[in-house]
């Protein structure tokens, strides 16, 4: 049951400081100078969701509480959701306690948790490492605390969020490998490389699952009794030549050979269009004639139901689809495709194919924030971004929130920008930071 953000309010932001604001279900902007706090807040909101306790320590603040969309009952009633973050100092411990309050829509009462000192140490101290194999990365540290498992399955319980901030790296992970450090957004390539070959490759099983029914609808059309309804008038809605193309891309699929089907095909319908002739002229109708009637009814069969597979297949591929259009209408000089693996690769106006590596810092960060749009599969999100205007040419910054509405409509997006172009036709959903904390 995800559901968006409707109010956020801190208390003791940097110490004394109040912040409140609430949030449209749709498009919101925070925007103030540098130093107003929109980063700090925008991080503090993110670490929340997503359990980061590292963030959670470190910033200036006692309490945060993020109240979730109400929602309405089967029996009428308005039904909330809170997630509330609470951190007390500790004279005699080195790091703040930090808790959790969560209640979901259908809790009775609010769940607690207690991060307890060992993790906060682990956490704190330990710097997570990660080593490169080839395209993976192995975590070589990790903390299996039960608590920390508990607090993060309820906060999934209650949200999707994609947290984007290529630019700022948490300070307690890093990469080695033989090459050195890499730098974050071409780290963050890598992982969006890997997400997109597992999504890819889920609707590649979808579209299977669908071309597995239509074999097995053919099999058990043969065994199918005849429709006795249908007449044998040959005055029909059915168009010869639609069914032969439809046939001709229905063997091609199943990779039959192009020629000798080909041939098979004329040679069927020449004889189905002469016993066509002779049912509207002769007084008599020959078996032969009946055979090709029905077996004609059995192709249109079979082709209505290829047609359904093909608008499934649509449907299916849909948001992947509008993912492509949308980058190949903003490169310059190149394009994006997926290979037989459901990698990535360039390709540029001459015919040379490049990783995605080789993109510039712009292509790189447009290709991160659409990518993780697509990922979120069109279901209710909270995307959370600081700043991803970054290398971002002024046209693309334009067309950045538009592009991701169309990838996923049912996200709630919440921006820390300077840019105007990225509010742009927007503006009725800017949150001035100043006018937040009190």
């Amino acid at each position: 049951m995800s559901s968006r953000i409707d109010k956020i309010t801190i208390e003791k932001f940097w110490g004394d400081k109040t912040v409140s604001f609430d949030l449209e279900d749709d498009i919101n902007f925070l925007i103030g100078v540098n130093g107003s706090g929109k980063t700090t807040i925008i991080n503090l909101i993110a670490a929340t969701l997503k359990g980061d306790y590292e963030t959670l320590a470190r910033v200036q603040f006692k309490s945060i509480r993020i109240d979730l969309l109400p929602k309405k009952s089967s029996s009428g009633l308005t039904k909330k959701a809170f997630i509330e973050v609470g951190k007390e100092i500790d004279e005699n411990a080195p790091y703040p306690q930090i808790s959790y309050k969560i209640k979901g829509y259908n809790d009775k009462e609010t769940r607690k948790y207690w991060l307890n000192e060992f993790e906060e140490d682990y956490l704190l101290r330990h710097t997570i490492t990660y080593t490169a194999v080839g395209h993976r990365y192995k975590r070589i540290t990790k903390s299996d605390d039960p608590t920390i498992r508990d607090v993060n399955k309820a906060l999934q319980e209650l949200v999707n969020v994609s947290w984007l901030s290529i630019h700022r790296v948490s300070s307690g992970i890093k990469l080695v490998d033989d090459k050195g450090y890499e730098s974050s957004i071409d780290r963050k390539i890598e992982e969006l490389q890997i997400d997109l070959v597992k999504y890819f490759s889920q609707l590649n099983r979808k579209y299977a699952i669908e071309t597995e029914r239509f074999q097995k609808f053919i099999f058990e059309s043969l065994i199918e009794p005849p429709n006795t309804e249908v007449g044998l008038g040959y005055k029909q809605e059915i168009d010869p030549e639609n069914e032969k193309d439809a046939l001709r891309h229905i063997f091609r699929h199943f990779r039959l050979d192009e020629r000798t089907t080909n041939n098979k095909l004329d040679k069927y319908f020449d004889k189905y269009d002469s016993t066509l002739q002779n049912m509207q002229s002769a007084d008599t109708i020959t078996f032969e004639d009946i055979a090709y009637h029905w077996g004609i009814r059995k192709i249109h069969t079979v082709v209505q139901q290829w047609n359904n597979v093909i608008e499934k297949q649509k449907q299916i591929n849909k948001t992947k689809d509008t993912f492509f259009q949308i980058l190949n209408s903003l490169f310059q000089r190149k394009a994006l495709f997926v290979n037989d693996k459901n990698e990535l690769y360039i390709e540029t106006q001459s015919g040379k194919h490049f990783p995605l590596t080789n993109l510039s810092s712009g292509e790189k960060q447009l290709l991160i924030i659409l990518g993780q749009s697509l990922l979120q599969e069109e279901g209710v999100h909270i995307y959370i971004a600081d700043e991803p205007e970054l290398s971002l040419h002024v046209e693309w910054q334009e067309k950045l929130v538009k592009s991701l509405k169309s990838l996923n409509p049912n996200s709630q997006i919440i921006f820390a920008t300077h840019s105007p172009d990225i509010v742009g036709e927007y503006s009725a959903f800017v949150i001035k930071v100043e006018d937040a904390i009190r």
